[in-house]
C-alpha cells in the first residue's frame, strides 16, 4: 500500500542499505515543520475570518436598531 504525502525524498537519500540518512531526516522534519506552520496559520486565518464576520453582523444589527 502506497502513501502519497507532501513529504518527499530522493533516492539519494536511501544509502546502500535502504536506511534513510541524517540529512533527509532535517529535511523530512523541515518539511514536516513547514507543514503545522502553514495549517496552523490557516486555522488562524479562519478564526479571524470567523471573528469579523460576526463583529460585522452584530454592528449592522447595532446599526440598523438606532
Amino acid at each position: 500500500m502506497v502513501i502519497h504525502s507532501s513529504i518527499s525524498y530522493s533516492s539519494s537519500c536511501v544509502d546502500i542499505n535502504g536506511n534513510l540518512q541524517e540529512l533527509c531526516y532535517f529535511r523530512i522534519r523541515n518539511q514536516l515543520r513547514l507543514l503545522i506552520i502553514k495549517f496552523r496559520l490557516y486555522t488562524f486565518l479562519v478564526q479571524l475570518y470567523h471573528v469579523v464576520y460576526v463583529v460585522s453582523i452584530c454592528l449592522i444589527v447595532i446599526f440598523l436598531q438606532q
